[in-house]
């Protein structure tokens, strides 16, 4: 009896601990700040969308002249390879990467961070017979993407402006 009152336990503490993992996720709330950040971009870029709206939901997005962080996004770059071929040499897993150059400036303008390069990457299996599927799971991967990106920038600006 003692055994099974053991077992018991040692399931339910498993169970626990295994659930509290995957609520943690990959939250970023932790990293808010009570500054206003201005993103100056080109209108349709898409990690400043994403940047924009995530600051929008936090409070922290400002206009210009209220900035105390000015976030200067350039032209997304997305690059997409094979990553893995079968056994017939067709491609079988594609790499995408999304790349995007930004430069982070003070209230003042004057740069925080020069001008750097920052990437987010995943694969996806590929089956050719299920082209329609392929296509939206593509599409579906680098919205993920560009929102990990804009995620990353502004964990970067954050860090940064707290030096200061």
């Amino acid at each position: 009896m003692q055994r099974v009152a053991t077992g018991f336990i040692v399931l339910i503490l498993s169970l626990t601990a295994a659930c509290g993992w995957q609520l943690r996720g990959q939250s970023t709330g932790s990293e808010d700040t009570s500054k206003g950040i201005f993103v100056r971009s080109s209108v349709d870029q898409p990690v400043a969308i994403h940047l924009r709206n995530s600051l929008e939901l936090r409070g922290n997005l400002t206009e210009l002249n209220d900035a105390e962080i000015i976030i200067e996004i350039g032209p997304l770059m997305t690059n997409k390879r094979v990553a893995a071929v079968d056994q017939i040499g067709e491609a079988d897993v594609y790499r995408i990467t999304l790349s995007n150059q930004l430069r982070i400036l003070d209230s003042n303008g004057l740069e925080v961070a020069p001008l750097t390069t920052m990437s987010q990457s995943d694969n996806y299996n590929y089956d050719r017979r299920i082209l329609e599927a392929m296509e939206q799971e593509e599409r579906d991967l680098i919205d993920r993407l560009e929102q990990q990106l804009a995620e990353a920038i502004l964990r970067r600006a954050i860090i940064l402006s707290r030096g200061q």
